[in-house]
């Protein structure tokens, strides 16, 4: 398969919008209800955390956790890992990758 940028027309590409805008509605309500059923799943059982792993894998995505500092951050990352892993002897280095949203709460933009 060949990128966009690899074909010699890509300097001239051009697109019509109508011809996609099907495809992505679409996305957008199969997206939704994806996030609907993964949003009911307790995480905090073991059967959850399973449950989490096994659309993760399938949907071919990352996994991701939060908490409230580094370290409880780093349990949770190395349990989420193990239970994606749950039927695999894994010996591997997790690599964490941190990044910070922030908000300025008094409305001013910047």
């Amino acid at each position: 398969m060949k990128y966009n940028w690899q074909f010699r027309e890509w300097p001239r590409f051009r697109y019509d919008a109508s011809e996609v805008e099907e495809a992505s509605n679409l996305f957008s309500v199969q997206l939704e209800r994806a996030k609907a059923v993964l949003s009911a799943f307790d995480v905090s059982t073991e059967e959850g955390k399973k449950l989490e792993a096994i659309v993760a894998e399938a949907l071919g995505c990352d996994l991701f956790s939060q908490a409230d500092s580094w370290a409880e951050l780093r349990g949770n990352i190395k349990e989420a890992t193990m239970g994606y892993f749950h039927d695999t002897p894994i010996n591997a280095t997790i690599r964490l990758h941190f990044s910070r949203n922030e908000e300025n709460l008094q409305g001013e933009h910047k």
